[in-house]
């Protein structure tokens, strides 16, 4: 293939400048770019950036769902690369092509690269615990974990406890519950989600969550993005301060309001 021996000639010294690029699609680009050899160093992936201008490429989309927009493309394109092709590539992407493609498993030396992370693995019940009365979290994953990405954490009710109360905030929150039977406010009303049960509070949906069963419940929750942790200590503190009157759920056996005329009937009964 014609590609393939352009390949070689530059990864053999070959001159990137001597290279024919002339009517070459793009895809043909994109595969030159990742056949390149993955030990190039530095110096020596900058002669092909040099000669076909790949970090100066600038192309714009003439076409957005079918209209025209106002755009030019610039002189910059590289030689080669058909600029009379609908759907072109921002500068950030013809970037990420480019680099996507000499990082893709490579080796490059010189060439900084994130800090790769290290797989989590957890036995049942490990993570960072914050006790808060009648109910507990445990923490999976949040943070330098996930880059800021998401976060994943247990919430475990006792019976009859209930939640923070309705709130709001931008990230979204998923629930899955995994033991017992959890109760939702979500899409202004309640709903009882059993085991298996999947629940999904966009961000600035208000919702709440609560255990109105006389067993204990527990659910995933996963929030993103993520940073969710900081936030714990004021929370755990907060609920620790909650009176344990004001953690029961109005149907907690003792909590159900007697009416007067029922008082009433009752002293009767005894009289």
């Amino acid at each position: 293939m014609k590609v393939e021996s352009q390949v070689k000639a530059v990864a053999t010294g070959t001159p990137a400048s001597q290279i024919a690029t002339q009517n070459r699609s793009t895809h043909e680009w994109i595969h030159f770019l990742r056949h390149l050899p993955k030990t190039l160093t530095f110096d020596e992936m900058t002669r092909p950036d040099d000669a076909f201008h790949l970090r100066s490429a600038m192309f714009t989309r003439r076409n957005v769902n079918g209209c025209a927009a106002d755009a030019a493309v610039p002189s910059a394109v590289p030689a080669g690369i058909p600029a009379a092709r609908a759907g072109y590539l921002s500068p950030e992407s013809a970037a990420r092509v480019r680099w996507r493609s000499f990082h893709r498993g490579g080796n490059i030396r010189g060439v900084p690269r994130k800090k790769e992370r290290a797989p989590i693995i957890l036995p049942p019940g490990a993570g960072r615990t914050y006790a808060m009365g009648p109910l507990h979290a445990v923490f999976k994953a949040d943070g330098d974990d996930t880059r800021g990405k998401y976060s994943i954490s247990e919430w475990w009710l006792e019976p009859y406890t209930r939640g923070p109360g309705s709130h709001t905030h931008e990230e979204d929150d998923v629930f899955f519950v995994i033991e017992g039977t959890m109760s939702f406010f979500v899409g202004g009303a309640w709903i009882d989600a059993p085991t298996g049960s999947l629940v999904i509070a966009p961000g600035g949906t208000a919702h709440d969550f609560e255990n109105r069963t006389a067993q204990r419940a527990g659910a995933l929750n996963f929030s993103v993005p993520g940073d969710f942790e900081p936030h714990m200590e004021g929370i755990a503190e907060w609920f620790r301060a909650r009176s344990a009157e004001a953690s029961r759920t109005a149907n907690a056996p003792g909590n159900q309001s007697v009416s007067p005329a029922s008082r009433l009937a009752r002293k009767r009964g005894r009289g």
